[in-house]
């Protein structure tokens, strides 16, 4: 007799993978040892399961067609660290389950004493071995479906205890031997849109590669004729995307709002003991708010491990060369904080290369421009604007500090600060405060001065604008014209580097125009939203 399992209401839709002593009489028990008479012996990693599914004799329920899309729940309990071919399990397991079936996973963890006691484990877990099951699905070849992370726990170790109470798992999980185990929940889910594009990035990618030494040897160009001679700029710097290169560049925002109303996640770059990775956090949530008053979601992460299988819109891309093993999904989106048009210090080569292999954002649009330019044409502009989170800085009546300047120092900055206590104003100077600290010392200041790091810059979008949306008096240096300061006009003052001293002196011996001010800058923050702008990026 030959039970099909996609129809037999006898056979358990729950399979115990490995079930070894550990028979479960509610599950269909599968083990590659018939030592404790499971119900079937099948070994998943020796073959590849296909459409028509394979034949397996069972104890219980006679001869068992096994085929793909059929169980609800896998359970795995100490077992994949013995399997030398997991690719071919893994794969397995994600074809017998049905879109949304669960395969529960137990697994020692690879700092635990207990990952290599055992000679017959051939390997150990930590909580990045699973982004080729999730994330990086395409590395597998799975083109129709792939697992997303919908838990992982961690099991302490008997030396944990006296340390539980104080110390943040975070922190126990890079102990050796605090943590025995570690359990995951991995759930299938069909390829959206997003991730189907991306597959077929890769395959195209690959094509290519592949094709790369079977391709004719191209004719070197003819030299140069005398009456015409070569740039020497031209020839020094050959186009950094080509033809082949561009198409199949992804486009960020494909198939509009309804294809990534909920795809995504805000991705903060945070190296470990760099603080200033805070830089974002402002833009992160407006953006976080604008998702959700649009109807969708985007939550804000720290640990590529809770992307959950969304794709991460990365905020503070320049930071990745500092965040140890961390390798971006392929299908990221990348938004560009840096100023290009100055050079600062960090843009070179290797960054402006990843720009190029990835969707880019940008909140300038000099900065965009300047991109372009760099042959960085897959980069769209992402205006700032007000979300209602932004508006959080008490406005205290009792004010002393006349102006405030938060950020680094440079030579060019500090002539300024120095001018302006010359000049007998309260001038205090902030560096490294973020949140909180940042904003209470915010709302004692009369104004808040914003200026350029190098004498040609971009508008500083990002700070300025969280300033106005909380109705701060704003003297920024800049220049009229400038089409990234326009959208902001009449809300801040703006003015040359020369003029910058005699501004802040006005307005601190000004009260009502100092006042009047701010309530004009937050009254055009809140008219720009951050919601509409984010709708002109998806085209819809």
């Amino acid at each position: 007799m030959t039970i099909n399992v996609t129809t037999s209401s006898i056979l358990p839709t729950r399979v115990n993978l490995g079930s070894g002593k550990d028979y479960r009489a509610d599950f269909f028990n599968i083990d590659i040892d018939n030592s404790w008479s499971p119900d079937a012996v099948v070994d998943l990693a020796s073959f590849d399961l296909d459409a028509g599914g394979v034949t397996v004799q069972t104890h219980r329920f006679g001869d068992v067609r096994l085929r793909p899309g059929t169980f609800d729940t896998i359970i795995a309990n100490d077992v994949l660290e013995h399997v030398p071919n997991l690719v071919r399990l893994m794969t397995n397991c994600l074809k017998l389950l049905k879109v949304g079936g669960v395969f529960e996973i137990n697994v020692p963890y690879d700092l635990s004493y207990g990952a290599w006691q055992d000679p017959t484990h051939v390997r150990a877990f930590n909580e990045r071995s699973w982004l080729y099951y999730t994330d990086w699905f395409w590395y597998l070849g799975w083109s129709d479906a792939r697992f997303v992370v919908e838990r992982m726990t961690f099991v302490p170790s008997a030396a944990a205890a006296p340390l539980a109470s104080t110390v943040p798992m975070a922190e126990l999980q890079r102990m050796p031997r605090m943590i025995d185990a570690m359990s995951v929940s991995l759930r299938k889910v069909e390829l959206t849109a997003a991730d189907r594009n991306v597959w077929e990035n890769w395959r195209e990618r690959k094509r290519l590669a592949q094709s790369r030494w079977s391709a004719p040897v191209p004719t070197p160009p003819a030299a140069p004729s005398a009456a015409a001679p070569a740039s020497p700029v031209a020839a020094a710097t050959p186009s950094p995307v080509t033809p082949a290169q561009a198409e199949i560049i992804p486009q960020a925002f494909a198939g509009g709002w309804a294809a990534h109303r909920d795809r995504h996640c805000l991705w903060v770059v945070t190296p470990e003991g760099y603080k200033h990775h805070q830089t974002f956090d402002e833009f992160a949530l407006g953006l976080s708010e604008a998702f959700a008053e649009l109807g969708g979601s985007c939550p804000i992460v720290r640990d590529p491990l809770l992307f959950n299988g969304r794709i991460p819109i990365v905020l503070g891309t320049h930071l990745l060369r500092h965040a140890s093993s961390v390798t971006i999904p392929a299908d990221s989106i990348l938004v560009n904080f840096e100023q290009v048009v100055t050079g600062g210090g960090w843009i070179n080569e290797g960054y402006l290369s990843l720009l190029r292999r990835f969707p880019v954002l940008d909140y300038s649009i000099r900065n965009r421009k300047a991109l372009i330019e760099q042959g960085i044409t897959n980069a769209g502009l992402l205006g700032i604007g007000y979300s209602p989170g932004l508006a959080r800085i008490p406005n205290t009546p009792e004010k002393d500090i006349d102006v405030l300047f938060y950020g680094s120092l440079n030579p060019r900055r500090k002539s300024i600060l120095e001018a302006l206590r010359d000049r007998g104003l309260k001038t205090v100077h902030l560096f490294g405060a973020y949140g909180a600290e940042r904003d209470a010392v915010i709302a004692r200041a009369k104004l808040v001065l914003n200026l350029h790091f190098y004498e040609s810059a971009i508008f500083e979008v990002v700070r300025v604008s969280y300033l106005l949306a909380n109705g701060v008096c704003v003297v920024s240096e800049g220049e009229k014209g400038d089409p990234d300061i326009a959208p902001f006009e009449g809300g801040l003052v703006v003015c040359g580097y020369e003029e910058i001293v005699d501004s802040c002196t006005a307005l601190i011996a000004d009260d009502a125009s100092r006042i009047a001010l701010g309530v004009r800058g937050r009254d055009i923050m809140m008219a720009r939203r951050q919601s509409d702008l984010l709708k002109a990026v998806f085209g819809d």
